[in-house]
C-alpha cells in the first residue's frame, strides 16, 4: 500500500463521515436548537429522508466512482463495484446471505443470554415482546432505530468505507480495527445535541457531556469492530445490518434487575457472564468455520 492509497482511503472516509453527519445540520428544521429536538417526530422524519437519500448517493454513485478509479482496469462496471462492496442482492441472497445473517444473530444472541432471559422470562414473555416490537415499528422512532439507522450506517461505514480501504490495500485485520473509528467519531455529534438541549442547566454540563461522549465513543467503536469483523468474515453487509438491529433492540445490558428473587438475579448474573465467555469462544469457532 502506497502513501497515495492510504491518502485516498483516509480522505474518502473523512469525507463520507462528514457528509453522513453534516447532512443533518444543513437545514434549520433538522439542526438541534432550543426549539428543535432530535426526537421530535417531524425532525425524525426529515432526518430519515436526508440520511436515506445521502446513503443512496454514497452507495450508488460516490463509492462506485472511487472504487472504479482505484481498481481500474480490474473493475470497470457499476455492478462489479456493488459486488466488491459485498452488497448481495442477487441469486445468492437466500442461499448464502440469509443463512450467514441467521448465524450472526445466533452468535450475538449468546452475548445477550442474560438480557434475553430477563426480557423473555422475567418480564414480557415472547408474545408480549413481539407485540411491543410490532407496535414500536409503526412509529417513526422505531423505524429510525431498527430500520433506517442500522441499514444506512452499515451501508456507509461498512460497505462503502471498508471496501475503499480494501481497494487501497489494507489487510482485513487492519481494516477491521481502523475503519470503526470513523463509526465511533460519527456519533460524537450527539454531544453537541445534548449541549444544546441542556441549555444553561447544570454547573457540570461540560463534564457530563464529555463523559457521555467518551462512553458512547467506546461502545460504538467496540460494536464497530464486531460489525466490521462480521462484514469481513461473511463477505456481506447484511449480517452486520441484522446484528445492528438486534443490538439496538436489546440496548446495553443491565447489571442490576429490579423486582426479582435472589435466585432469578443469580441466574441472570450467571447467564450474563456465561454469555460473554460463550460469545468469545464461539467467535473463534466462526473464524475457523
Amino acid at each position: 500500500m502506497t502513501f497515495a492509497d492510504w491518502l485516498v482511503a483516509a480522505s474518502f472516509s473523512h469525507l463520507i463521515t462528514a457528509l453522513y453527519v453534516g447532512s443533518l445540520y444543513l437545514s434549520k428544521s433538522t439542526r438541534p436548537s432550543k426549539l428543535v429536538r432530535r426526537d421530535d417526530e417531524v425532525v425524525v422524519k426529515k432526518r430519515m429522508q436526508i440520511i436515506s437519500l445521502g446513503t443512496l448517493v454514497d452507495v450508488l454513485v460516490i463509492t462506485p466512482l472511487v472504487l472504479q478509479w482505484q481498481l481500474k482496469p480490474q473493475i470497470v462496471t457499476w455492478s462489479e463495484t456493488i459486488k466488491f462492496m459485498d452488497i448481495e442482492l442477487g441469486p445468492h441472497f437466500f442461499t448464502r446471505t440469509v443463512p450467514t445473517s441467521v448465524l450472526a444473530l445466533i452468535h450475538v444472541a449468546i452475548l445477550f443470554a442474560g438480557p434475553l432471559y430477563q426480557r423473555i422470562y422475567l418480564e414480557n414473555g415472547l408474545p408480549l415482546g413481539f407485540h411491543l416490537a410490532k407496535r414500536e415499528l409503526k412509529t417513526v422512532w422505531g423505524i429510525r432505530n431498527y430500520i433506517v439507522g442500522p441499514i444506512t450506517e452499515e451501508l456507509v461505514f461498512r460497505a462503502c468505507i471498508m471496501s475503499v480501504h480494501k481497494a487501497a490495500g489494507y489487510s482485513p485485520l487492519a481494516s477491521v480495527f481502523v475503519t470503526p473509528l470513523y463509526f465511533g467519531v460519527a456519533h460524537l455529534h450527539h454531544g453537541y445535541e445534548l449541549y444544546v438541549s441542556m441549555g444553561s442547566k447544570g454547573k457540570n454540563k461540560v463534564m457530563v457531556i464529555a463523559l457521555q461522549c467518551a462512553v458512547q465513543l467506546v461502545f460504538t467503536t467496540l460494536f464497530g469492530w464486531y460489525a466490521a469483523w462480521l462484514y469481513v468474515r461473511f463477505q456481506s453487509v447484511w449480517p452486520p445490518v441484522c446484528v445492528h438491529i438486534f443490538c439496538n433492540a436489546m440496548g446495553v445490558p443491565d447489571f442490576s434487575v429490579d423486582g426479582v428473587t435472589k435466585k432469578q438475579f443469580k441466574t441472570y448474573q450467571t447467564l450474563l457472564a456465561a454469555g460473554f465467555v460463550g460469545f468469545l469462544a464461539t467467535m473463534t469457532l466462526l473464524i475457523r468455520w
